[in-house]
């Protein structure tokens, strides 16, 4: 009875170990990129373009995922002096393309002027603040959320505040031109409607985006011009205003770093 007893002792343990239940564990099989976040993860965007000053604007970006394919991103900043227009001026020393008509005050009719309205009036005006609005709806093609390849069309609008200082109208000795401390007060509006072609990635609450833009361009606004007049006696200096109003091809390129939340 007693040998019974034990051999029915030792056969609970044993038994209750080759009785367990096996367990199995799941691998997870869904692909992940070290150091990034869950696409599904990121509805909300803020975003600026840190190389943007150099063609004059300073932006601040919002973008928002409508669903897993569309977004709309919208941008406001201020506008400043245009570094990459004004060495091209200096580089070319003539007008920029965009004139469309200057009048001169006190010019005679039907005479040509040789006009001195670019690189020295460069050197003699300011730029004030303008403003910059922005406006792109977006298709990702991965559907992936606010990550992978997109298309956009953008419309955005820059205007650039522009004082000149006045040249000293009259009859000059010297051929050079002297300035007054009087201003022109113009500017000048950049209206952009691209189609642009990019890429943004997720990291942990960081965004980059690199993107290519073609599209139509207009400019429009005035500026202020002067000229030497040869058509009397000796030479003079008369000023005048300038109309900008041209339409072309246009293109740019950004890099953009945000938050993502």
């Amino acid at each position: 009875m007693r040998k019974s007893f034990f051999i029915f002792l030792l056969a609970i343990p044993t038994s209750t170990l080759f009785a367990q239940e096996t367990v199995y564990f799941e691998k997870n099989t869904k692909s992940t990129k070290s150091g990034k976040k869950d696409q599904s993860a990121a509805e909300q965007i803020v975003k600026i373009s840190p190389l943007s000053f150099i063609a004059g604007f300073i932006p601040v970006y919002y973008e928002r995922s409508i669903n897993e394919t569309f977004s709309v991103q919208v941008g406001a900043g201020i506008t400043s002096t245009n570094y990459i227009k004004d060495v091209l001026r200096y580089a070319k020393d003539d007008e920029n393309g965009d004139i469309s008509s200057t009048k001169y005050n006190g010019g005679s009719a039907g005479t040509s002027y040789t006009n001195l309205n670019n690189t020295e009036t460069y050197r003699n005006r300011k730029t004030g603040l303008g403003y910059y609005v922005s406006l792109e709806p977006r298709v990702y093609f991965s559907s992936e959320g606010l990550e992978g390849s997109f298309m956009g069309l953008s419309l955005s609008n820059a205007r650039y505040n522009i004082s000149s200082k006045k040249v000293t109208t009259g009859p000059t000795l010297s051929g050079e031109p002297t300035f007054t401390n009087n201003t022109y007060n113009g500017n000048e509006t950049i209206t952009d409607l691209f189609v642009n072609f990019g890429s943004q990635t997720l990291y942990d609450k960081i965004a980059i985006e690199y993107h290519f833009g073609l599209g139509l361009r207009k400019i429009s606004g005035k500026e202020y011009a002067f000229a030497q007049d040869f058509s009397g006696a000796g030479q003079r200096f008369i000023d005048g205003e300038s109309t900008l109003n041209k339409t072309k091809v246009g293109f740019n390129l950004s890099i953009k770093v945000g938050y993502q939340f």
